[in-house]
C-alpha cells in the first residue's frame, strides 16, 4: 500500500532500478529517498512511511485493530468511510468519455514491449475477452 500511495503521489517508484534483482534488493534494504515526496503533506509522508515499514508485523494495518488504525490515521481525516463502504461516495473526478470503450485518457502503449517474456505470446486479441458489462463489475 505504501508503494502504491508513493507512486500515485510522486509519479516515481521508491525502489527504482533497471535491474530486477537490484530492485528486489532495494525493497529489502534501501531506505526510501523522500526528496521526491518533498511537496507532500507531513500526514501523507507519515502514512507512506508507516506502510513501508520493512517488518510486516510492525507495518500499519497489521495486528489487532489494524484496519481501525489505518482509518484513524491523520491523512484520512474527514474521509467518509461509511459512504465508501455503502458505495455512495462520489468520485472526485470523472473523466469525460465519448463511449464505454473510450481510452483517450490513456497514453499510447508500445505493443512491441514484452511485459512478461514467454507469457504474453500465448495471448492474442482472439483469446482475450473484455467484459464490459457494468452489471458484472461488483462480482470481481
Amino acid at each position: 500500500m505504501g508503494v502504491l500511495i508513493y507512486e500515485m503521489c510522486t509519479l516515481c517508484t521508491p525502489f527504482a532500478s533497471d535491474d530486477d534483482m537490484q530492485r528486489y534488493r532495494n525493497i529489502q534494504s534501501v531506505s526510501v529517498d523522500w526528496t521526491t515526496a518533498a511537496g507532500l503533506s507531513a500526514e501523507c509522508k507519515n502514512l507512506m512511511k508507516l506502510f513501508l515499514v520493512k517488518n510486516p508485523a510492525l507495518r500499519l494495518g497489521s495486528g489487532a485493530n489494524g484496519l481501525a488504525k489505518i482509518k484513524a490515521h491523520a491523512w484520512f481525516k474527514g474521509f467518509d468511510w461509511a459512504a465508501l463502504e455503502a458505495r455512495t461516495m462520489k468520485a472526485p473526478y470523472v473523466p469525460p468519455l465519448k463511449s464505454n470503450t473510450d481510452v483517450s485518457m490513456f497514453e499510447p502503449v508500445d505493443e512491441e514491449i514484452d511485459c512478461v517474456p514467454g507469457v504474453d505470446e500465448q495471448y492474442s486479441e482472439a483469446t482475450i475477452r473484455i467484459v464490459d458489462d457494468p452489471a458484472t463489475w461488483d462480482n470481481w
